[in-house]
């Protein structure tokens, strides 16, 4: 991915573009620059049985195509997001990059990240209502530089949930982890 113009992260973070405007013009940025983002309409899709641990009711779990992956090349990682609590979430977006972190573990314990870390002014939040999910799909990009064999392939994201012990209504910042997911490097 790349960072978005100054002048597009300004026109999402203007004040005369309102909510819902700015969440469905983030979404034609997000698909044009080649990231996607999806609101279904049920609380847990069907064929995913492999979720990361829950967090207030949100959870996260990734899937690849192909767990088999030359050195150098890329895969599909589909993220979903499931949203099973009574409260709307507010998931982490960032313009023109990946919204989950993908990491890539060997046996020894060395991450490697295969996702680029963002701007912090590039970033905004889309709400998840409850009962809802959300899916992306971003490339694992597998650099040369990674040895042959087999790792464990994990993703985070950020979102924020309402306190509920809170007076004065602030959020609570949630990092939600994937499943992990077995990967080969050839």
């Amino acid at each position: 991915g790349f960072p978005a113009p100054p002048c597009l992260r300004q026109l999402l973070h203007a004040s005369v573009v309102p909510g819902g405007a700015r969440a469905t013009l983030l979404s034609i940025l997000m698909i044009a620059l080649g990231t996607s983002l999806c609101i279904a309409q049920s609380s847990t899709p069907s064929m995913i049985t492999n979720w990361g641990k829950s967090l207030k009711g949100v959870q996260l779990s990734i899937a690849m195509t192909n767990n088999v992956i030359e050195a150098g090349s890329s895969s599909t990682v589909v993220a979903t997001f499931t949203n099973a609590s009574t409260n709307v979430v507010h998931l982490l977006v960032t313009i023109g990059e990946p919204d989950v972190d993908l990491l890539l573990t060997n046996g020894a314990g060395r991450i490697y990240i295969l996702t680029p870390q963002p701007a912090e002014s590039s970033r905004t939040s889309v709400p998840l209502e409850p009962g809802k999910t959300s899916v992306s799909t971003m490339p694992a990009v597998i650099g040369k530089s990674i040895a042959p064999g087999d790792y464990t392939l994990t993703g985070t994201r950020w979102c924020f949930v309402r306190d509920e012990n809170s007076t004065t209504g602030s959020n609570i910042s949630l990092e939600l982890e994937s499943n992990p997911l077995k990967v080969q490097i050839k």
